[in-house]
């Protein structure tokens, strides 16, 4: 048990990369440049994709210029417990007639796990550690995500196409704020297309019916919130 808590600490912690990203690639990462839109409207839809993720457990403090997120997480393993902090800044500056929006995420992880030795027993707390998160992953889907509630894509970058793209290798590092479905909701916008319905709840095996009813509960929804 001990191990298992230990490897979950890992996963959460890790970026899944062997290396501190520069200066020059955390601004590449963090930052995009948005026009044709307000700094209300990137706000907006910037607090939309945490409140997607996981909108019940987010605590948001708002700023003139964008907004502090935090979200707290347990996970609970029988003697042990995982606990941490996942932290978002989001801010907006006009520049040059232009938009540049920019963010950055990190985490803050710990545990306890409970022990039993020669008829004694007890706990072993792991001190709560913070990081930066290193990778282009959770960055890509973020922008992603919000280029798709800007207008400008017509798909929506779903966890499962999101760890694709690193088992691909397209991208790099650790999605979990976002994508880890033990602890996060990952709720879906209301206005998908029938196409976009149709690849993120593709069936792709016959003995499994999860996707069918997922699909049916997203579009009973859908249809609920349109009428």
């Amino acid at each position: 048990m001990n191990r298992i808590v230990f490897l979950i600490l890992i996963l959460l912690l890790s970026s899944c990369a062997h290396r501190n990203m520069t200066r020059e690639e955390w601004l590449e990462v963090g930052q995009r440049t948005y026009s044709n839109t307000t700094k209300e409207q990137l706000i907006k839809n910037a607090e939309k994709i945490l409140v997607l993720a996981d909108g019940d457990d987010f605590k948001f403090i708002h700023k003139p210029n964008g907004f502090v997120a935090s979200r707290s997480w347990l996970i609970y393993l029988v003697i042990s417990a995982t606990m941490g902090t996942d932290h978002w800044n989001f801010e907006v500056q006009e520049k040059d007639g232009k938009l540049i929006a920019t963010v950055n995420a990190s985490q803050t992880a710990g545990s306890v796990t409970g022990y039993a030795v020669n008829n004694q027993a007890g706990t072993v707390t792991t001190p709560t550690m913070g990081t930066p998160i290193q990778g282009t992953a959770i960055y890509d889907t973020f922008w992603n995500r919000l280029d798709y509630l800007q207008g400008l894509k017509n798909d929506w970058m779903d966890c499962k196409r999101a760890n694709r793209k690193i088992k691909d290798k397209e991208t790099w590092g650790n999605i979990e704020p976002l994508c880890l479905s033990i602890n996060v909701k990952d709720d879906l916008p209301n206005d998908l297309s029938d196409i976009e319905v149709d690849r993120i709840f593709k069936q792709t095996s016959l003995d499994d019916d999860r996707p069918a009813r997922a699909k049916k509960k997203y579009l009973k929804n859908r249809n609920k919130e349109h009428r």
